[in-house]
């Protein structure tokens, strides 16, 4: 099933890639070059997936990650994809409340990797199994 995917991204290329990516795994991703563009989307849109580049033109993916966390469902998952590789920066993305942290170039293989994962544990599909456990006379859900 797809999902509906949000990036943040200012450089076309990159946007481009990350799009044609997501979207040959059956994914609808749309680009944002701007936080305050984004922002204003996510004010009148739901996204499944939240993918912020932190380095940007006006607002830092940071600060978009600050305002989603302060005003959006807690459940949406957020990951930072950027070129800042320090171990601080990784630190602080997570601390923020990103729930993952993928450096640039953008390798296809673990762009979808990292999405699958965080998409699979913040909406678990009922149908795969496991949700029951039964133990003598008791079934825990």
């Amino acid at each position: 099933m797809g999902m509906k995917i949000a990036s943040l991204e200012d450089e076309p290329a990159e946007a481009a890639l990350i799009r044609q990516i997501l979207g040959e795994a059956g994914h609808v991703c749309m680009t944002f070059r701007r936080g305050r563009e984004l922002l204003l989307h996510l004010r009148e849109e739901n996204f499944d997936l939240l993918l912020l580049d932190w380095q940007m033109p006006d607002l830092s993916g940071k600060e978009v990650l600050m305002w989603v966390r302060a005003n959006l469902d807690r459940r949406v998952p957020v990951m930072f994809l950027t070129c800042r590789n320090a171990e601080e920066d990784v630190i602080e993305g997570l601390v923020a409340g990103a729930d993952d942290y993928m450096l640039k170039p953008v390798r296809r293989g673990e762009l979808l990797a990292r999405t699958q994962s965080l998409l699979r544990r913040a909406y678990p599909d009922p149908a795969a199994g496991g949700e029951h456990v039964k133990l003598a006379d008791y079934v825990i859900d």
